[in-house]
């Protein structure tokens, strides 16, 4: 193989290698640096929807989280919230209203449209830790 064989061959590799290799590092970007309240809302309406309380504990300020007996009663406090939006024939939709943001603060309020025609508005604290946004 002659010395220019080599050098194209070397080249046609890097230029198949640097594409993924930029791939990679947009999604761990997206991944890490992507956080938003609005994206966490979203995150959180969906988990509620499906009842998926794990992955609504997951969007609880980690700090919060370590006081004694706070996963108990966050869990509680969803089990009354289900239970309130059952009694009232369960959810139709879930609505973002607003979010009021600060640097490292955000107040989002959202509606819930219950199926007996009712609303009801809710505003939730939020907080930023290492770039991303929690519940508080």
């Amino acid at each position: 193989m002659r010395r220019c064989d080599v050098a194209i061959s070397c080249v046609r590799r890097l230029l198949l290698v640097i594409p993924a290799l930029l791939c990679i590092a947009l999604v761990a970007l997206l991944m890490h640096g992507s956080s938003s309240p609005e994206k966490t809302v979203d995150t959180a309406i969906c988990a509620f929807e499906k009842g998926d309380t794990e992955a609504l504990l997951a969007m609880i300020d980690p700090d919060r989280l370590s006081f004694p007996y706070a996963r108990e009663n966050a869990l509680m406090w969803l089990a009354v919230q289900r239970r309130a939006i059952d009694a009232r024939g369960g959810l139709e939709s879930i609505e973002l209203l607003m979010i009021n943001r600060t640097e490292h603060k955000a107040y989002a309020t959202i509606r819930l449209h219950l199926k007996d025609g009712t609303m009801a508005d809710r505003t939730m604290a939020m907080i930023e830790r290492d770039g991303h946004w929690y519940f508080e």
